[in-house]
């Protein structure tokens, strides 16, 4: 896929809603759909088994560009950009949460500005203990 299609798909997903206080984005409408799926499907009752997770920060780096145009969202997006450990990479990060022993998801959520990885996970912790 192209960097342009790419970002061009990023825009169309986070203009969605853009401008109306209380309408979420399109990713988040996404995300949560997700998320209500694999929470009623594989995140056990409360006396079925125990369950064990595993929890990891995956990072969605793509090289940043020096034009605004050309970057996948601007700046006002509600999603944490975050440096990564390779140079020049800058992207989103998405917790991840999966059984352990079978790596299936059971919760995907990206950060939010202004959120450290502390606060994400324990927003993870509270949807799945609900």
């Amino acid at each position: 896929m192209s960097h342009e299609r790419y970002a061009a798909i990023w825009k169309k997903m986070d203009s969605h809603g853009k401008g109306h206080n209380f309408t979420n984005r399109f990713w988040e409408m996404i995300e949560a759909a997700l998320n209500d799926n694999l929470h009623d499907l594989f995140v056990p009752k409360k006396d079925e088994f125990t369950m064990r997770l595993a929890h990891d920060d995956d990072k969605h780096w793509y090289n940043e560009t020096k034009k605004l145009a050309d970057r996948p969202l601007g700046e006002e997006t509600k999603l944490k950009r975050a440096r990564h450990v390779r140079d020049n990479a800058k992207g989103f990060v998405a917790d991840v949460t999966v059984n352990a022993a079978s790596g299936f998801p059971v919760n995907v959520r990206y950060r939010r500005s202004g959120e450290s990885s502390t606060t994400a996970f324990r927003e993870v912790m509270k949807f799945l203990f609900k």
